[in-house]
């Protein structure tokens, strides 16, 4: 899993002794708010540009006023950690070197009161996620002038989520998913007390902060009477209280605590692989920024020998898109991808073994509709694990593949055609037949990217 970035810590490290070296940024921009500076090649007035905006909205959303006296924010795009290294150091804070105490892979992140930025990027990479989610850290802490990981991290990811007019998340769920089967979720007073090192415990595989994420959106979307319009409030609270008092002066938290796991129950039902993935009324949508396919599939698996089925409707797919199913994942590294090729009337089916595609069979398909752009399509598998794919209530094709069909989770493939840029998919009235779930880990690996 790669490391996160997000608010720094000084808990449990001394003040480094000694200043280091000041970095050399040949790439500076500069304004009364932000300033912007770039060991690598990367855009930096266009970032300036990106960033006093992203400040503006941060500040609007949370019901902030510009101080005219307060320094600019200065970001650092650094080639390497140890730029970032000698940075914590020249500020007072202690380096973020590897050690014993660390849960995490450091990457960069805000640094409270000091109004740094400093974030490892490579030549060309798409900043304004990570910029605008650091910026988001920086506002909170001038609104409410203290942390709170459990609504912090979260409200970043869901502010720049809407600034960047992308889907909201989580989009990386395997962690969240583990714990809803496990019956793992934390309760709330519990979660607002994990300290900084425990919330971003890699072992977590991200679970904190897809739940911190939830929170944020029941807090701000939920209508039900207790939670709804009291986002405001609990700001203010914030502003005087310990965040857990805090929470607990704005909300029943027992109402909360019930509204925030149905939340996470929904959400993990289907679990990201490859794209990003967003949900919403029954509704699943993707977008794949990078070539390649995406891939999504359930928190649950079928029982041995019990027949169960997929059924979606895909929309907004162009000619020369391909679509289907997967069954048997187990991993990133083993699974059975069964999809529809319309531009040539066929279904391939290939095997994904130790990390490579073996040899695809290609199954005829029989009176390929026009109108599948549209109409319902159906994975079946009978107990014996014969798949039968339909389109539009018309059956396709059928290939057995027996007990491979049942060795792990079921989902959803697409691979969006488009000529260039992002690609877009939507899969509407998406159901599933399962008989029960399995308790079984989900091994996804490092999962999509997590822009943080």
């Amino acid at each position: 899993m790669g490391g996160e970035r997000g608010r720094v810590s000084l808990a449990g490290r001394p003040p480094s002794p000694h200043v280091a070296p000041a970095p050399s940024f040949p790439r500076v921009a500069r304004s009364r708010a932000v300033e912007v500076f770039a060991d690598v090649e990367q855009p930096v007035d266009d970032l300036l540009s990106f960033a006093e905006s992203a400040l503006r909205q941060q500040r609007t959303g949370l019901g902030a006023d510009a101080d005219p006296s307060r320094p600019a924010y200065a970001i650092y795009l650094c080639r390497e950690l140890e730029t970032i290294r000698a940075l914590e150091e020249r500020h007072g804070w202690p380096r973020s070197d590897p050690g014993p105490f660390r849960t995490f892979e450091f990457r960069g992140g805000f640094y409270p009161g000091s109004g740094m930025i400093a974030l490892r990027c490579d030549p060309g990479d798409d900043m304004r996620w990570d910029i605008a989610h650091e910026l988001a850290h920086a506002v909170f802490e001038e609104v409410v002038g203290q942390d709170c990981d459990a609504i912090n991290e979260g409200l970043a990811e869901y502010s720049t989520a809407r600034l960047l007019a992308r889907g909201q998340g989580p989009f990386r769920l395997d962690g969240l998913a583990a714990a809803v089967e496990r019956n793992e979720l934390p309760s709330l007073q519990r979660f607002f007390g994990l300290s900084y090192w425990e919330f971003r415990d890699e072992r977590a595989h991200g679970r904190n902060f897809d739940l911190s994420w939830l929170l944020v959106r029941v807090l701000l979307e939920d209508d039900a009477a207790g939670i709804a319009g009291r986002f405001p409030r609990l700001l203010e609270n914030l502003r005087a209280l310990e965040p857990w008092a805090a929470l607990r002066r704005t909300y029943d938290v027992a109402l909360l605590e019930d509204a925030w796991k149905r939340r996470a129950e929904v959400a993990s039902r289907w679990i990201p692989v490859y794209g990003e993935w967003s949900q919403g009324d029954g509704t699943l949508e993707v977008t794949l920024r990078e070539p390649g396919f995406a891939l999504l599939v359930q928190r649950q698996s079928p029982y041995m020998n019990e027949a169960f089925s997929i059924r979606t409707r895909p929309t907004g797919l162009e000619a020369g898109s391909e679509v289907g199913f997967v069954v048997g994942f187990e991993s990133k590294e083993h699974y059975v991808a069964l999809v529809l090729r319309p531009s040539t009337s066929s279904l391939v089916v290939t095997w994904r073994t130790g990390g490579h595609w073996d040899s695809p069979t290609s199954v005829p398909v029989r009176c390929f509709p026009r109108d599948w752009e549209s109409a319902e399509l159906e994975l079946a598998c009978d107990a014996q694990g014969e798949i039968e794919l339909s389109c539009g209530r018309r059956v396709l094709a059928r290939h057995a593949l027996g007990p491979a069909a049942f060795h792990g989770r079921p989902g959803l493939f697409v691979d969006p055609w488009g000529a260039s840029g992002e690609r877009h998919a939507v899969f509407e009235q998406t159901e599933s037949g399962l008989a029960s779930p399995l308790d079984a880990p989900v091994l996804l690996g490092d999962g999509p990217d997590r822009d943080r």
